[in-house]
């Protein structure tokens, strides 16, 4: 039995390789702005990627279980590069809350229609790994309820 446990557990992280994480969601903000602006999803870039078409952002609203909107990304990106995805019209209020920070441009799109009990998820060629929330959960009250506020990552989590 030893056996077979350790080779199941060997072909599972050959598995888990193949997805590769080269971008992890490492924040998410339903700001304290009027109408809970701004909406903001942080994404690191762990390794450098050629063609980000590979990658896309999808929220589950309301405790929903399927994926509603979402967001394809493109271009490429640098190692240690973060991208802000803000929610459409909110680039505004976006530069407001952090000051206008130099030199970073958001993304606006609609998939961060979000409100601070949804759950969202980043696929790799439409294959989920990486999440914050939990299926089909209304995250009202729940532990990871980021109503006008904001849930981190914690540093070297992965």
């Amino acid at each position: 039995m030893k056996k077979f446990t350790f080779i199941f557990a060997l072909i599972a992280c050959f598995a888990m390789q193949g997805i590769g994480q080269d971008l992890l969601i490492t924040g998410v903000m339903d700001g304290p702005l009027s109408g809970g602006t701004p909406k903001v999803a942080e994404v690191y870039v762990i390794n450098d990627i050629a063609d980000l078409s590979a990658y896309t952002f999808k929220i589950q609203a309301n405790g929903n279980t399927s994926w509603g909107n979402s967001y394809d990304f493109s271009g490429t990106a640098t190692a240690g590069d973060f991208i802000y995805l803000v929610n459409s019209n909110n680039a505004d209020e976006f530069a407001t809350w952090f000051d206008s920070p130099a030199g970073i441009t958001p993304i606006e799109t609609s998939a961060c229609g979000f409100n601070g009990d949804d759950r969202i998820g980043l696929f790799k060629d439409g294959t989920l790994y990486d999440i914050y929330g939990e299926d089909g959960v209304d995250g009202t009250g729940e532990t990871w309820d980021y109503t006008d506020g904001w849930g981190y990552r914690k540093d070297e989590g992965t």
